[in-house]
């Protein structure tokens, strides 16, 4: 996984998967970038096999504090996930 700020983006990309140790790991990641660049973050899930309800609360989370949450190339089975758990309005999906 790799965390970058470019201006006044949060982007993450290389994300294997969304949950578990993971969201842990990216949850601390995205506090720290969001302390001082709190305008957008960009998630890239096309590596991403799955979601669990940690990275979504990552990604709520993230949502919360920033506003503006794009998620990039969003396999079917988690945009599938994001319908069910009601949160998909929360987030811009996008193909980069």
């Amino acid at each position: 996984m790799n965390v970058r700020i470019t201006g006044e983006t949060v982007r993450v990309t290389g994300l294997r998967q969304l949950g578990g140790d993971d969201a842990l790991i990216l949850r601390a990641e995205l506090e720290e970038a969001l302390e001082t660049h709190c305008h957008r973050v960009e998630v890239d899930l096309s590596q991403t096999d799955g979601v669990d309800s940690s990275g979504l609360g990552v990604l709520v989370s993230a949502w919360m504090v920033c506003g503006r949450v794009r998620l990039l190339n969003t396999p079917p089975l988690i945009r599938q996930f994001l319908d069910l758990t009601r949160q998909r309005q929360k987030f811009e999906l996008a193909q980069s």
